[in-house]
C-alpha cells in the first residue's frame, strides 16, 4: 500500500531554512575573498578627501554635511569610530580590512573604500 505524503507548512519552512543556511555557508566559507587591503580612500560628497595607509595607526576627523565623522586606522584596518548620523550604521560596520571593502555614513556623505588585496577573479562577464 502506498501513501501520498502531503507537504505541510512546517516542511516548507524547514526547506526554506536549509536553503538559506546553505547560501550563508557558501558566502562564509567558499566564496572568494580579497586579501588584506593596503590603502583606505576617504570620500566626502563624492570627492576624494584623503588616502590613508593601513599599516600606520591614525585618527582622522572628516567634516561632512551634518557634522564630523571620526575615522580610526588600527591593526591594518579602518573604521568609523564616531559619526553624527542618527542610526550609526557606519559605526556598527566595524573594521574594514579586505580589499574592496567599503562603508559609508550616508546622511553625512562620508564614505571609505579599501584598495589593494589580491582579487580571486580577473573579470566578470554577463
Amino acid at each position: 500500500m502506498t501513501t501520498n505524503p502531503q507537504r505541510t507548512h512546517a516542511d516548507l519552512v524547514v526547506i526554506g531554512l536549509l536553503l538559506v543556511g546553505v547560501g550563508m555557508a557558501f558566502g562564509q566559507w567558499w566564496a572568494p575573498q580579497a586579501g588584506p587591503a593596503d590603502t583606505a580612500l576617504v570620500f566626502v560628497g563624492g570627492g576624494e578627501r584623503a588616502r590613508l595607509p593601513l599599516h600606520v595607526d591614525a585618527t582622522l576627523e572628516v567634516a561632512g554635511t551634518i557634522g564630523i565623522s571620526r575615522l580610526q586606522v588600527a591593526d591594518g584596518g579602518i573604521r568609523f569610530a564616531d559619526s553624527p548620523c542618527r542610526h550609526k550604521l557606519c559605526v556598527r560596520a566595524g573594521f574594514l580590512r579586505h580589499g574592496h571593502d567599503a562603508a559609508a555614513c550616508v546622511p553625512n556623505r562620508v564614505s571609505v573604500a579599501l584598495t589593494g588585496g589580491n582579487r580571486s577573479y580577473d573579470s566578470i562577464n554577463f
